[in-house]
């Protein structure tokens, strides 16, 4: 009873906020554009939701100032799509060794989107567009995006998923690209799966599409990698090596995340700013 009684003042906040906000929106004379879909929610039952509507995108609103119109970024890979014979494709923000912070060539969401944050994934369709990010970041993603794309507030109830989105939108026969080098095996093979249960096929391609249309993509850097003062470092590479042999108690360990492998062997790099741990020259 109490989780029923917690869920129902949920909705019930949920429901006043949504109307004082409607309300003021048209006391303001805007107009407010929903899309309306069918998700599934917290307590694992089918309900018809209301997605978020975008703030500043109607007619006479002062945009702000950091907001990015990538209209045309997102018309050039349509084509690119068109061109491989994509119905929809979709990249989150990681780089090829999982980092949240990545280099600038890395930033591709930020390109297609416009949205900086440290989190989130795009899907574009051939005539839908959409991000998801965490709450870390709604505000910035309203504000940064311009007025074609759907915000995803990932986490709030009702909200789809980027695979239940996918489902919801394309029709079975469709196909889904993406870029398996900045995506895990795991989420790869999931991905697959889910969306098979709808005759969705998931295309491995070779080459990231962005890549391809992102004509003034910065280079990666060419500055090398650089040992640690050990006065910052407090302890040689050979104690730390050491340290983990004993703590580890087995025969051997793979490390593969950059930050780790940077602090066990005192190096760093300047590739990615403000974080010279994760280099990827390392």
């Amino acid at each position: 009873m109490p989780q029923v009684r917690s869920h129902l003042l949920v909705e019930m906040v949920t429901l006043v906020i949504s109307t004082v906000l409607l309300l003021a929106l048209q006391g303001c004379g805007g107009v407010v554009v929903k899309r309306r879909v069918v998700a599934t929610d917290w307590h694992g039952i089918n309900r018809e939701v209301t997605l978020e509507e975008r703030f500043n995108c109607s007619l006479g609103d002062i945009q702000p100032p950091n907001r990015v119109d990538t209209a045309e970024r997102v018309a050039r890979l349509r084509q690119e799509m068109a061109n491989y014979g994509i119905d929809a494709y979709f990249v989150n923000t990681d780089d090829q060794h999982q980092n949240e912070y990545v280099s600038p060539p890395d930033e591709r969401v930020k390109y297609i989107s416009g949205f900086s944050g440290s989190a989130g994934m795009f899907v574009v369709s051939m005539t839908e567009q959409a991000l998801w990010t965490d709450g870390r970041y709604f505000l910035q993603a309203d504000s940064q995006m311009d007025c074609n794309w759907l915000l995803m507030k990932s986490g709030l109830e009702g909200v789809p998923s980027v695979l239940e989105w996918m489902k919801e939108v394309l029709p079975s026969g469709s196909r889904v690209g993406s870029d398996p080098a900045i995506i895990t095996a795991q989420q790869w093979i999931s991905s697959e799966s889910s969306l098979a249960e709808s005759g969705i096929v998931l295309v491995n391609e070779a080459i990231n599409l962005v890549d391809i249309i992102w004509t003034d993509r910065p280079a990666y850097s060419s500055d090398p990698a650089f040992v640690l003062d050990l006065a910052f470092a407090g302890k040689s590479w050979e104690e730390k090596v050491d340290e983990v042999r004993t703590a580890q108690g087995t025969d051997i360990l793979v490390v593969t995340e950059l930050d780790a492998v940077a602090w066990i062997l005192n190096l760093r790099g300047s590739d990615v700013p403000y974080n010279p741990g994760q280099s990827r020259v390392l």
